[in-house]
């Protein structure tokens, strides 16, 4: 797997990151948080009910108002043998034993409190009992209530009536239990921190930045396309020799022109002068070296495998005027491939050279040829300057190979010709071809020139066009030098806005391969001086 600049993948995708964070943070800050509430109790019983003893409705003799006081109800209610007496009557309804069922009791039948008979009537009680089922919580307190109006009239200190006569006061059950409500007891659990509109906000800034950082990983590892210099070598296996930045228009589109003319101060003109001085003094890029015995064996085949393996002798350096006869290729139809044949011509021609730039469009256009277009025999220096093409720009020229060619199955024997034919009549000739991938033409003048620049253009070239390009190259032995890096964006992101050098936009163009179009017009036409 390929090497990937996290780094500077998120460096790139800031303003993602920003709205990312800003987004989630006012979503979490605009939340209500509430606090959570639960309903509970602490006696292991769903269920609650409560029943209301003292007098009947009726009137008569009353429990409370007999002499029985608030105090003692409560005191009898907790009492062990009231709890025991409800047990053993409950014991069937709980499904429990009856020896387990007082401790239960214990927590699970609530006398009144203390404060609470404050607002309850004088002669009334309020008794509570929890219970496994509403009918079970309503039977337990009614029986439990009876248990304690039992123990009561069983007592004979408190057999007197209101007026101090002794009688039969009686505790009555006044109001059978009903459910009173599903679990009762609520705990109220606070937020905490999240409760803070501060703290949401830095929480969710964080979770939105990560959720962004998270998008452009995931985004750069699914992409598949060339995005920096390290990236280029490692795939092509050629050197980078130059990286050409961006060139946008005023509305920030990229553009495709002849920088070299249109704004030779500009860092993508120097960029192509820099580009000219590695084709003139760089050696060839060497075969990719043996480094190890078992490396050997799998190249050769040879059983014998030596002890070491030398690496590839280095290529000698060019000399002077060594590389007349130039080719640019790409693997696809790379829209900056002919800017840079053109470019790379205008930087020769700046300099006083003599350049003719041939592309091989005109054959795969298939362009109509009138009378005396095509020339089947011997081609010389003479036929060579007589169909050259005069430019805007002093000593450039354009061939056409229509005049040569009749279709691209002739290039490999007839091509050979007019390029030997152009360096006498030239001190420099580039040659531009289309797709190295779907055309055969950079295969057949591939042996006819002294050097091949390949170009890979940023988020336009795939990983793997890239690699095949770069085994057919090797495959075919052809002079590769290196790869030329185009729309390199500034601190690895498109450009926002016009920058030095920024020119007109030109047409778009569909691999036409032809660097006419992007500016090498014919000597004596309306061309504005950004074009040749």
């Amino acid at each position: 797997m390929e090497p990937i600049d996290y780094v500077s993948a998120l460096r790139r995708s800031w303003r993602l990151l920003a709205a990312l964070g800003i987004l989630i943070a006012v979503i979490a800050v605009l939340i209500p948080v509430k606090a959570t509430v639960i309903h509970t109790n602490n006696y292991g019983f769903p269920w609650r009910a409560s029943t209301l003893v003292g007098a009947p409705p009726g009137g008569g003799n009353s429990a409370l108002s007999g002499g029985v006081t608030a105090g003692q109800v409560v005191f009898y209610s907790e009492s062990s043998g009231t709890k025991q007496n409800t047990a053993q009557d409950e014991s069937d309804s709980l499904n429990l034993l009856p020896s387990v069922i007082p401790n239960l009791l214990s927590s699970a039948i609530v006398p009144p409190a203390p404060g609470s008979l404050k607002r309850i009537a004088a002669n009334e009680v309020l008794l509570t009992a929890f219970g496994s089922s509403s009918e079970g919580a309503v039977e337990l307190v009614n029986d439990y209530a009876q248990e304690v109006g039992d123990t009561l009239s069983s007592q004979p200190s408190l057999r007197r009536g209101s007026s101090g006569a002794p009688g039969n006061t009686g505790y009555t059950v006044v109001q059978p239990a009903v459910q009173a409500s599903l679990l009762p007891s609520t705990i109220t659990v606070s937020p905490g921190p999240m409760g803070s509109r501060k703290i949401r906000l830095l929480v969710g800034l964080a979770v939105g930045v990560v959720l962004g950082a998270g998008i452009v990983l995931l985004r750069e590892l699914l992409n598949q396309r060339i995005r920096s210099a390290a990236r280029a070598e490692s795939t092509f296996d050629y050197p980078v020799l130059a990286e050409i930045p961006a060139m946008t228009g005023a509305d920030g589109a990229p553009v495709q022109a002849l920088v070299v003319a249109a704004d030779p101060g500009s860092p993508a003109a120097e960029s192509y002068r820099m580009l000219r001085m590695s084709v003139l003094f760089e050696r060839l890029a060497p075969a990719p070296v043996t480094t190890s015995p078992f490396d050997y064996l799998l190249q050769s085949g040879d059983a014998n495998l030596p002890a070491e393996v030398a690496p590839a002798e280095e290529l000698p350096l060019p000399g002077p005027g060594a590389r007349k006869v130039i080719l640019v290729v790409s693997a696809r139809a790379e829209p900056t491939r002919p800017q840079v044949a053109a470019n790379l011509a205008a930087v020769y021609a700046e300099a006083g050279q003599r350049v003719v730039v041939v592309s091989t469009a005109d054959v795969e256009a298939g362009r109509l040829r009138g009378p005396g277009e095509y020339s089947p025999g011997e081609i010389g220096p003479e036929d060579v300057e007589a169909r050259l093409e005069g430019s805007s720009i002093e000593h450039l020229f354009r061939l056409t190979l229509r005049h040569f060619v009749d279709n691209s199955s002739q290039l490999v024997n007839r091509a050979p010709m007019v390029l030997d034919a152009a360096r006498t009549v030239a001190d420099v000739v580039i040659v531009e071809t289309m797709s190295l991938l779907a055309v055969h033409h950079a295969e057949a003048l591939a042996h006819s020139v002294d050097v091949v620049l390949v170009v890979g253009e940023c988020e336009t070239t795939t990983f793997d066009d890239a690699r095949k390009a770069g085994d057919l190259l090797r495959r075919i032995n052809a002079p590769v030098l290196g790869v030329v890096l185009t729309n390199v964006r500034a601190d690895g992101r498109a450009p926002s806005g016009p920058q030095s050098g920024s020119v007109g936009r030109a047409p778009a163009i569909e691999d036409s391969g032809d660097p006419a179009e992007i500016g090498l017009s014919a000597a004596g036409t309306s061309a504005p001086h950004n074009q040749v």
